[in-house]
């Protein structure tokens, strides 16, 4: 009886000590680093195996979120443009670079653009276009910049967008609801 006793222990013991070190492997804050020199910023973004994602010298300060499980977002602001990129440090894909993200999901992006001359609320995957696009094209305000547009948004489940922006010369404030698995 006594070595049972014993042998569980250990056993509970073993279980402790993986989970601990899983725990501290799949630790997302340690995988990036922000160090300021003379010439702007160093950014380091890592695998959680240490392989390296991104390492680079950036000129404006840099913003670094956990936005998910395995997501950091990194964003540049310069003045009252930004742009934002998304990096999944468990298999190191990095999206393209969106300028005026307004909203994103575990795997997709909002942001506004003017494009043809025509101004455009553009929502995708994240990291492949061709996975997911929608444009939504609206009769929005004339603005200097696509963020000027738009009131709020948000998503409401993985497959609802809300969306409340401004239209026409009155300045009208529109809400939708966008189902985004039936554009």
């Amino acid at each position: 009886m006594r070595k049972k006793v014993m042998l569980l222990i250990f056993i509970v013991f073993i279980a402790i000590t993986v989970i601990l070190i899983f725990e501290s492997y799949y630790d997302i804050s340690r995988t990036y680093t922000i160090n300021q020199n003379d010439s702007g910023y160093e950014v380091v973004i890592r695998k959680y195996n240490g392989d390296i994602i991104i390492d680079e010298e950036i000129e404006v300060e840099p913003v670094i979120k956990v936005v998910g499980k395995n997501t950091l977002t990194l964003a540049l602001l310069a003045g009252n443009y930004s742009e934002r990129a998304f990096i999944n440090v468990k298999d190191g894909r990095m999206s393209d670079y969106f300028g005026y993200v307004v909203a994103y999901s575990s795997d997709k992006v909002v942001y506004p653009t003017f494009d043809q001359g025509t101004m455009k609320i553009i929502v995708q995957d994240i990291y492949n276009r061709d996975k997911y696009y929608l444009e939504i094209i609206r009769d929005y305000i004339t603005a200097a910049t696509g963020i000027e547009i738009i009131s709020d948004v948000y998503f409401l489940d993985d497959e609802t967008l809300y969306l409340t922006y401004f239209s026409g010369e009155n300045y009208d404030e529109i809400t939708e609801i966008i189902d985004l698995s039936n554009p």
